[in-house]
């Protein structure tokens, strides 16, 4: 679950931000992530080496690509 947050430094004028809140219903050890190969073929509507910066938001139908991958892929490991 995800919740986009905008907030505001107070000790910076102007400086203002979108944050996500985050909450994890799996974590796996590190040597269990999804292949960026496999990331470009199955969801191939994010850019997915070039995800540096603001963030990306991924919609449908790539949005429902990315989630039967991942649930997949967790029910595996």
């Amino acid at each position: 679950m995800a919740a986009f947050v905008l907030t505001w430094n107070p000790d910076v004028a102007g400086w203002d931000a979108t944050f996500a809140r985050v909450e994890f219903d799996v974590l796996l050890p590190l040597g269990d992530r999804i292949p960026v190969e496999v990331l470009r073929a199955v969801v191939p509507g994010v850019p997915w080496d070039h995800l540096q910066g603001s963030g990306v938001a991924v919609k449908p139908p790539a949005a429902n690509d990315l989630e039967r991958l991942w649930r997949d892929h967790a029910r595996q490991s």
